[in-house]
């Protein structure tokens, strides 16, 4: 009897380290095996894979999905034989996902964030200047969650307007970790931005780009988000929708009166007593006339 305890006190050891290990070595990843993601949309079946040493389970093992996580009800589920288990989350919130062994004992914990499925909106601003003046454009997100880099272009008519200049706008200029760069050519500024472990979340002012006005005109401001990605690892491709702006660049000339046929700003003797002739002959109605008469009662001074 002793020999015999002997020897199964060892191999109950070896078991249970074996138990343990395997235990450990249990994981908790996306469906295509890497990292979890940091959110998950709201009304969209979500779906884990369950590794234990790096391999997929198989079948039959039990998933528990509670949501919230801290006092939600727990909804059981199985693994299919790829090791895949899938859960529909109908409110926001943490979800809780724990993976059972046999004992019903907790051996993998994990969360993710259930987030609303609104699609982000990136925009740019629009502004009136006139010739020869500057202008401030922001450019704006609404709706982020967990973005983490993105690059945005902007194209306008540069026989309008000349770019020179882009600032952070409020939604970034704190953050430590951001890494940002912007390229200034004609007609188009090029924007990129990366941030980690910070994100960009909710709505917010990204950045600021100034144009300098050379000529009249409305130049449209097309906005273009060529890559978006969240900061999750690995980072999850994003696809804002964009809204374009526009700046109109109104002329810097005055309106000169009629009667002022020089355009110096003054109406003298010699070209009121011409407009009045055009009244006499019915081309200049009263009013017309009247402000004319105005203006030339300022005198030297001119009225411009």
């Amino acid at each position: 009897m002793n020999q015999m305890l002997k020897l199964a006190i060892p191999v109950m050891l070896l078991m249970m380290c074996i138990s343990l290990s395997s235990a450990q070595s249990i994981e908790t990843r996306a469906e295509d095996g890497g990292a979890l993601p940091t959110n998950i949309p709201v009304d969209e079946t979500f779906t884990v894979l369950i590794t234990e040493g790096g391999n997929p389970v198989g079948a039959d093992t039990k998933v528990v999905f509670t949501l919230p996580a801290g006092g939600g009800v727990p909804i059981y589920s199985l693994t299919d034989e790829s090791g895949k288990a899938r859960y529909k989350p109908l409110i926001t919130g943490t979800l809780g996902i724990r993976v059972l062994d046999d004992d019903l004992v907790t051996v993998a914990n994990a969360t993710v964030n259930v987030t609303t499925t609104d699609i982000p909106v990136v925009s740019i601003g629009s502004a009136t200047c006139s010739v020869g003046g500057t202008v401030d454009v922001p450019i704006s997100i609404t709706g982020a969650s967990g973005i983490g880099a993105i690059d945005i272009t902007v194209d306008y008519d540069a026989s309008i307007l000349t770019a020179t200049g882009v600032a952070n706008g409020t939604m970034i200029e704190g953050m430590s970790d951001l890494l940002w760069a912007y390229n200034l050519g004609a007609g188009r500024v090029n924007i990129s931005f990366a941030t980690y472990p910070d994100m960009i979340n909710g709505d917010g002012e990204l950045f600021v780009v100034t144009f300098a006005a050379g000529a009249a005109g409305n130049s449209t401001l097309d906005i273009m988000v060529k890559e978006a990605w969240t900061g999750d690892v690995p980072p999850q491709p994003v696809t804002p929708i964009t809204v374009d702006g526009y700046v109109n660049v109104t002329s810097t000339t005055p309106p000169y009166d009629p009667a002022d046929t020089n355009h110096d700003c003054v109406v003298d003797m010699m070209e009121l007593m011409a407009h009045i002739s055009k009244w006499k002959s019915g081309e200049v109605g009263m009013m017309e006339l009247t402000t004319s008469i105005g203006r030339w009662k300022l005198g030297s001074g001119g009225y411009c």
